[in-house]
């Protein structure tokens, strides 16, 4: 399990996270990655119900795919939520040879297959806790939500 330099607190890791969006090409880790996931699922849940599963992407075709795939259902989401109108991603989810995961190396992509009226919640709660840990490593992080 990774283990870090320096401490950081929560506080500070709260106040360090930022929204990543341009990616060395640094791998993370198998250390780092289990490390992240054990934070993760360490989130508070509202009904103990611990919904979420995991899925972690590092092959950078499969990347491009699942963004190419999920372009049209973002902009399908947007256009719903009447965000699209504000031009809010839809730059971004016009371009041909853009990825709506701005070209990370390792996506995690955090998922329920639970119904209810918290898991959704649950899941961001899990995503908190997860990008905190990953401010703390050095790592940057951006939610891509749908």
């Amino acid at each position: 399990m990774w283990q870090p330099e320096e401490e950081m607190s929560i506080y500070e890791a709260i106040l360090a996270r930022r929204s990543v969006r341009n990616y060395s090409t640094r791998e993370v880790g198998d250390g780092k990655l289990k490390t992240l996931l054990e934070a993760a699922v360490y989130a508070p849940t509202s009904m103990h119900q611990e919904p979420w599963a995991f899925v972690i992407i590092e092959d950078q075709d499969k990347l491009r795919q699942l963004s190419d795939r999920a372009k049209p259902l973002f902009a399908l989401q947007l256009a719903s939520s009447g965000m699209a109108r504000s031009g809010y991603k839809a730059d971004l989810l016009s371009i041909p040879d853009s990825s709506i995961f701005y070209d990370a190396g390792t996506l995690v992509l955090i998922g329920t297959v639970e119904r209810g009226p918290f898991v959704v919640a649950d899941c961001w709660l899990a995503a908190e806790n997860l990008m905190l840990v990953a401010c703390a490593m050095g790592l940057g992080t951006c939610v891509i939500g749908s």
